[in-house]
């Protein structure tokens, strides 16, 4: 199993909380690191030799948005070819948003539980 951490790149604090909450109770062993901005998570991964196990970012961030940050990745030669699975999730998603994220070749879009039920079942 690959235990390498895995990067959630969002600014809300519940929403932060609620993840951690989750990962705690169902007991996976990956490391969770949590970004606030693409401009942290872009930092991160130029400097890190070993890749994260799979990147989970919110659409809706101020300054570069993760639609933005995701295009980023793929543009730059340092992170493009890191194979690093990229899921987007969301309070909510337009159908134009969901077409958005699979053409920038994400590995998947889910819609954020409201509860912690919810959630859990994400993961």
């Amino acid at each position: 199993m690959n235990l390498h951490p895995i990067y959630i790149i969002d600014d809300d604090l519940d929403d932060i909380e609620i993840v951690q909450e989750v990962w705690n109770k169902i007991g996976l062993k990956n490391k969770l690191v949590f970004f606030n901005s693409g401009e942290e998570l872009i930092k991160r991964l130029n400097q890190d030799v070993q890749n994260p196990f799979l990147i989970i970012c919110d659409i809706n961030l101020p300054k570069m948005n993760g639609f933005e940050i995701r295009e980023k990745l793929l543009s730059d030669p340092e992170t493009r070819y890191k194979t690093v699975p990229f899921i987007f999730w969301s309070n909510s998603a337009s159908h134009s948003q969901i077409k958005k994220a699979y053409d920038l070749a994400a590995h998947g879009m889910f819609i954020k539980g409201s509860t912690m039920e919810e959630l859990e079942k994400t993961f």
